[in-house]
Order: structure tokens, then sequence, then C-alpha cells
């Protein structure tokens, strides 16, 4: 699978491409720069329906493991998991202000009064800065994260930032000053980071102008979770392809349903290009090379040909042409 990925890689690269990423915004304000993200759900925790689906089929939620990947590059169990160098206001500092809780093996905050006057003096909360060094630009990310927050009147915000230029925002979950924040949702949606950005993407989480004194201000983020699934689309694509020639219809030649024949045309090739590497350093003259490896790969398509489709055997001739020419010119 992995030499057919190879092969194809320069064609569906271009196909690719020329695919438009559909941006959806999350209750995010346009600003310069703003990334896309899309594929938007928010799952309701307590019954597991979608109460929000953007660009994206609304389906019910099978499972707490939103990810279909293992490439996860970032997890973060709770929000004290992200928290850089700290909260604001510190408990440590500030203990009959906010204390650090634990609720079925999740860490929080939650402010330690209510009133009207504490409001007036504590009306704010937010995690130090948190640098995602492994997140890259124009790549695709899967991210999902659980949210509960108390019904405060105020505002919220859990982003990444550019901070070279903090003015670029991803907004993971926002809504603007309201009488009620209150949350107890999941997300899961896809981003991509825009090639603007020059400073690793950093993490951040802030609540800001709260209030309200029959409640004790209270936030958790748990299992936050950044899932690379930049070649997802073309994992699925070659997949497909390999499929159709499974289920080629009657007029073809019968195929093993575990495709034998065409294994084994990977397999020639691949030892064709082990060749190659070995023997490249004590050969006198490329364009002898050249001619002997294209009358094998000749030998081996006009072997391939009766059970490949013909554009299958157009691609693959491409791919194996163009692996040639850079072995030969030692690039």
């Amino acid at each position: 699978m992995k030499k057919i990925i190879c092969i194809f890689a320069v064609v569906l690269m271009l196909v690719f491409s020329c695919v438009p990423a559909f941006a959806d915004s999350y209750s995010c304000d346009i600003v310069p720069d703003s990334p896309y993200i899309w594929g938007l759900q928010v799952f309701d925790n307590n019954t597991g329906n979608v109460v929000q689906s953007r660009g994206r089929r609304a389906v019910a939620r099978a499972s707490s493991a939103s990810s279909t990947s293992s490439d996860s590059i970032y997890y973060f169990k709770d929000i004290v998991s992200f928290q850089g160098t700290g909260v604001t206001p510190n408990p440590n500092t500030l203990p009959n202000v906010i204390e650090m809780i634990t609720v079925n093996g999740f860490r929080g905050y939650k402010f330690k009064q209510k009133t009207d006057e504490f409001y007036q003096h504590y009306n704010s909360f937010h995690t130090n800065p948190y640098t995602l060094n492994n997140l890259r630009a124009t790549n695709k990310y899967h991210v999902t994260f659980t949210m509960q927050q108390s019904n405060n009147w105020g505002a919220y915000h859990l982003y990444l930032y550019d901070p070279v230029d903090p003015s670029r925002v991803i907004s993971l979950a926002k809504k603007d000053y309201s009488t009620s924040i209150g949350v107890n949702v999941s997300f899961d949606f896809y981003i991509t980071i825009p090639e603007t950005w020059t400073g690793a993407p950093t993490l951040r989480f802030e609540a800001t102008q709260l209030k309200n004194a029959d409640v004790y201000y209270q936030i958790f983020i748990n299992n936050l979770t950044f899932t690379d699934v930049t070649n997802e689309n073309l994992d699925k694509a070659i997949d497909k392809g390999v499929e159709k020639i499974e289920n080629a219809g009657s007029d073809s030649p019968p195929l093993d349903t575990d495709i034998s024949a065409f294994q084994s045309a990977i397999d020639t090739m691949n030892g064709w290009l082990d060749q190659l590497d070995e023997f490249a350093d004590s050969i006198d003259s490329a364009g002898q090379t050249a001619s002997a490896y294209i009358a094998k790969g000749t030998e081996l398509f006009n072997g391939f040909m009766g059970i490949a489709p013909a554009s299958v055997i157009a691609l693959i001739a491409f791919g194996v042409v163009f692996l040639v020419i850079r072995k030969i010119v030692g690039r």
C-alpha cells in the first residue's frame, strides 16, 4: 500500500490541491488570515444528541472517542494539562478566591465565592499560553474535546493564536457576552493551520465579564485531542481504487480477493527499485541504465495490462518513469 501511495502521490496531490476548503466559523470573529474550520458537530453530553452541525452531516454520537485515527499528536486530559505556567487567578496565591477541584478523575477550577462584590473584583479567569510546536502550517487536524461550564453571565473563548501576530486566531469554542454561558457539550470538528502563521500555534482559554451572585464560576475542559488527518483523504482514495480493482466486472479477467496479481506487480517493482539503489554507483552510462530498466518496466506492465484498468496503468507508468528519472539524476 505504501508503494501505491508513492506512485499515485504526484497525480493525486494535484487533484486534491484543486479541492477548496470549506470554511465555517463557530461563533468566530472574522479577522485577517482567519483559519479554516469545518465539519463541526456539537453534542449535548446529557442526551448524546447533536445540538449544532455545520459543513458536516449530523449523526448520532457513536462514542466519546470521536477520532478514528491513531495519529493523535496532542492529548490533554483536562484543563490543568494545558494551563502552561498556571492560571489567573492562581489558587496557590489566592486560596480564598479559587480552587482546583476533581470530578470523575478530571481536574477543573471553581471560584470559592459568588457575591456581587466578589465578581466586581474577580470577574475573569484564564490559562497561561501553552505552545503546540507539533502543529504544522497547512496540515489538517481533527479536534475533539468536552466542555462543562457553570451558567454565569459573561463570555468565554478557547482558541489557538499565532504569537507573532495575535490577531490570527482559530476559535475552538467561543461565546460573546451573554447572560447564559453554561455548557455541557462535546465538540468535534476539523481545522487547518494557515501557511501565513509564522509562530508556533499557542493554546489558551479565557472567561471574561463574569458575574451572577447565584452561581460559583466553574470550568472543565476534558479530553482535548489534536489528530493529524492530513493524508486521510489520500488513503481513502487509494483504498477505493483497490476496491474497484477487487470488484472488477465480469468482462475483466478474474482477480483474487487478496489482489495477489496486483501485489505481485508491486513486489516486482520493489525489486526493480532495490536493484537500482544497489548498482547505481557502478553504472557508467545513465542512458543505458534508463534503457535497461525501462525495458524491464515494459515487461512488467505487459503482464499487468490484463488485470488493471487503463487509467490505473497510466498513473503507474507515470509514477515509474518519474521515480526512475529521479534515481538516475541522483535527486
